[in-house]
């Protein structure tokens, strides 16, 4: 055995000796601790069944934290806009994945006060995104934004429907997971 390997295995029992198993990975508390709070305006939070939060119950995003977050392309039409739309943000799944989201049912506050209610199971496979940015460009509230979940519509046809399309909220502010 190396001198190195060794002294691991020792570093590795006496640590817990020392402080249990837990001291060799994060607490929960301590994991849920690692989500920055935001530097800028927030433009979205998240509350309800997560696990990981920054400010009391909620995760709450400026723009440059949901920038920083994996993000994805979305191409597609809309019925309010002309022309095929490329938009990019993160996938929803992916935030409520990093957030240790452990519901099923969203509820999704605009700041226009629309609220609807979206059953996760039956939308998440299509890849919904918190889209920041149609065309390249960040959205203006007056532009449906900061932030508008869209559906990749023209890659799945059955989505072209007046109960997924009320789903399509702009000016999203806030998502409530129960």
């Amino acid at each position: 055995m190396t001198s190195r390997r060794a002294a691991l295995i020792a570093a590795v029992l006496f640590a817990i000796v020392l402080g249990g198993v837990h001291a060799l990975w994060p607490s929960p508390a301590a994991h849920a601790q690692s989500l920055p709070r935001p530097s800028g305006p927030v433009i979205l939070s998240v509350s309800g069944k997560v696990g990981e939060v920054n400010d009391g119950d909620a995760a709450r995003f400026d723009l440059a934290m949901l920038d920083r977050l994996p993000q994805s392309e979305v191409a597609t039409h809309t019925p309010w806009t002309e022309g095929e739309q490329r938009f990019s943000g993160v996938q929803l799944g992916e935030l409520l994945r990093l957030l240790e989201a452990a519901g099923s049912e969203l509820t999704l506050h605009a700041l226009n006060d629309y609220s609807v209610d979206m059953d996760l199971r039956r939308y998440i496979a299509f890849g919904p995104l918190l889209a920041t940015r149609r065309n390249g460009q960040t959205m203006a509230i007056a532009d449906k934004g900061p932030v508008w979940l869209v559906f990749p519509e023209d890659d799945y046809p059955e989505l072209n429907a007046a109960r997924v399309h009320d789903l399509w909220v702009w000016q999203l502010t806030e998502i409530r997971v129960e």
